[in-house]
């Protein structure tokens, strides 16, 4: 194989791959880890290149607990390409909001929003 130079220069980029299959409440979609994994090697692969130290990984997290801020840690160094990948269930909260299915995501109304990661928060990481 040949030895390339980088397609770019990622250490001021960063990659955010999720990916949940395995749900307690919701339908569990074992094919779900196949399209996580196929992205991680695509994005770190030679099509891509991504270093593998710019790409986070994050598989069946149970609740939301602190991966509001972990995003916004994830991205906070940012100055180019910010690049968030999810791979799950989505259901609408109450307030007709985005929510991202997390293992404990509940499917009642009022408690998408709480047991799920808030599409409001990836938006709020990324800016």
């Amino acid at each position: 194989m040949l030895n390339r130079p980088p397609l770019r220069d990622y250490s001021r980029s960063r990659a955010v791959v999720m990916g949940t299959w395995d749900y307690v409440y919701l339908l569990s979609v074992p094919a779900i880890g196949n399209s996580l994994e196929r992205m991680v090697s695509m994005l770190t692969g030679p099509l891509c290149g991504w270093p593998e130290d710019r790409v986070l990984v994050l598989t069946n997290e149970r609740g939301p607990g602190d991966l509001a801020d972990r995003l916004v840690t994830a991205f906070e160094d940012v100055i180019d390409v910010a690049l968030f990948y999810y791979v799950g269930h989505g259901q609408i909260d109450m307030d007709n909001q985005l929510c991202l299915g997390l293992a404990g995501s509940r499917t009642e109304a009022n408690r998408r929003a709480p047991t799920s990661l808030q599409f409001q928060a990836v938006r709020r990481a990324l800016l």
